[in-house]
C-alpha cells in the first residue's frame, strides 16, 4: 500500500471477513480464506498466497522487476511468501508500531466507503 502512495494502482483492502470479502472469495473454500493473502486481479481471477504477487507488482508503478521474478520463479515467490504467512506473529514483532499506526490509517483510508483506491 505504501509503494502505491498516490493510488494509481487501485488497491483497495477488503476485510476477508467481510460481506464483500465473502462475495470475491465465494470461490475459495472457507476453511483456506484466512489462511493467505487474496488478490481478485482486473479479469476478476482470485489469486491466493504467492501468486498474487505478480498480479500485484503488475499494478504497482515500478512493479515490473518484482513480476518477473514471481513469473519466473514462482516456486521460489511461494516458498518465501509461506515462510514469511507461517511465521507471520514473529515477523509482525519486528515491524515498528509506528509503521503498523500509518498502515492501519491507510487501510482504513481506503477502505471506506466511497473510495475506489
Amino acid at each position: 500500500m505504501a509503494w502505491d502512495a498516490k493510488g494509481r494502482a487501485t488497491l483497495a483492502p477488503v476485510a476477508i471477513q467481510s460481506p464483500r470479502g465473502q462475495e470475491l472469495l465465494a470461490g475459495v473454500a472457507p476453511e483456506l480464506r484466512l489462511k493467505t493473502a487474496h488478490v481478485v486481479g482486473p479479469d476478476g481471477v482470485v489469486h491466493s498466497g504467492g501468486d498474487a504477487v505478480a498480479v500485484v507488482g503488475r499494478l504497482l508503478r515500478g512493479g515490473l522487476p518484482v513480476t518477473l521474478v514471481a513469473r519466473l520463479v514462482p516456486w521460489l515467490v511461494r516458498s518465501g511468501y509461506g515462510v514469511i504467512a507461517s511465521n507471520r506473529v514473529t515477523v509482525s514483532k519486528a515491524v515498528p508500531t509506528a509503521a503498523k499506526r500509518r498502515a492501519d490509517a491507510e487501510l482504513a483510508r481506503r477502505s471506506a466507503p466511497g473510495t475506489t483506491a
